[in-house]
């Protein structure tokens, strides 16, 4: 399944990031964000306001962070998070983080990457390939 792309582009003009638009939802109420796709990133994360907004509860656990900035230890949350073409809701786990300021409300990382295939091209179709045999496996 071929989940379509956006490319956000700095205000010089510079860098463009792959976005995707994913709808997050708990216990009925649910919202429709954007999400940066983080070849970096080893988490799934969401913002601290969304997840307080949807009352996504707290599993308990704590993530250690890491940045250039330093380590900080951040909450980890049940969600349910759908992508686009009607896939039913998986739910994972995310961390809860500050995105405050930024355009994106999500972080969607290496673990949804295993999943399939990005394509970013600049001057045409950028998508996430997903693997057929992982349209019913949630993200980790």
């Amino acid at each position: 399944m071929r989940i379509p792309l956006e490319l956000e582009t700095r205000d010089d003009g510079s860098m463009r990031f792959p976005m995707m638009r994913v709808n997050l939802c708990w216990q009925r109420k649910g919202v429709s964000v954007l999400a940066l796709v983080d070849t970096g990133a080893d988490l799934l994360a969401v913002d601290d306001r969304v997840l307080a907004a949807l009352s996504c509860p707290k599993n308990g656990d704590v993530h250690g962070v890491r940045t250039a900035h330093g380590e900080t230890d951040h909450f980890r949350y049940d969600i349910e998070i759908e992508f686009p073409a009607a896939l039913a809701p998986s739910r994972i786990d995310v961390t809860g983080i500050d995105l405050t300021g930024k355009s994106y409300l999500a972080i969607l990382g290496v673990p949804l990457l295993e999943l399939g295939v990005l394509h970013v091209d600049p001057r045409g179709e950028s998508y996430f390939e997903l693997y057929a045999d992982c349209l019913a496996a949630p993200p980790r």
